[in-house]
């Protein structure tokens, strides 16, 4: 069945699946206030690129942190404009009359999560990069990173595993 002929359905909200997304506005919401909070304290130049050791090696204007969260912001309106027509999107599995309520569900829970994860992961280095502002140095290391990548693959190989699991 391609993209054209899929059913569109209408999924309903979930309680708990709405608080997620609740909690993810929250933190974008948070990464603006908190730059707003900030912003007048922190110098024109600031560290953008960090070492393995997380020692500053890359500086750049502070409006980087605006960029960011313009990323995040935009990251997030893309995967909830997905999870709004996932009928449109691509999955593991192909689509049929019996397996799409399933898989546009499977699809919705993987986007809000992701999309809670990558607004933490951008909360959290905005706060390391503040910190490291204001000469704590070391605090944003490639383990850090490491464990977001983790976090991500983990998140999409649940979804894979349940998708094929419920196809």
């Amino acid at each position: 069945m391609n993209k054209r002929n899929r059913p569109k359905i209408e999924l309903r909200s979930n309680k708990k699946w709405l608080f997620v997304e609740a909690i993810t506005l929250l933190l974008v919401i948070a990464y603006f206030l908190n730059l707003m909070f900030v912003w007048k304290g922190i110098p024109d130049t600031i560290p953008i690129h960090f070492n393995i050791n997380g020692e500053v090696n890359g500086v750049g204007s502070k409006n980087w942190m605006i960029y960011l969260g313009v990323i995040d912001i935009i990251i997030y309106l893309i995967l909830t404009w997905v999870g709004r027509f996932p009928h449109l999107a691509n999955f593991p599995v192909k689509i049929t009359e019996s397996n799409a309520e399933k898989q546009y569900i499977l699809l919705r829970i993987f986007l809000k999560l992701i999309k809670l994860e990558l607004s933490f992961y951008f909360l959290y280095i905005q706060f390391l990069m503040i910190m490291s502002i204001f000469a704590v140095q070391g605090l944003l290391r490639m383990h850090d990173f490491i464990n977001m990548v983790i976090i991500l693959i983990i998140t999409l190989g649940v979804y894979i595993f349940n998708s094929f699991k419920n196809s």
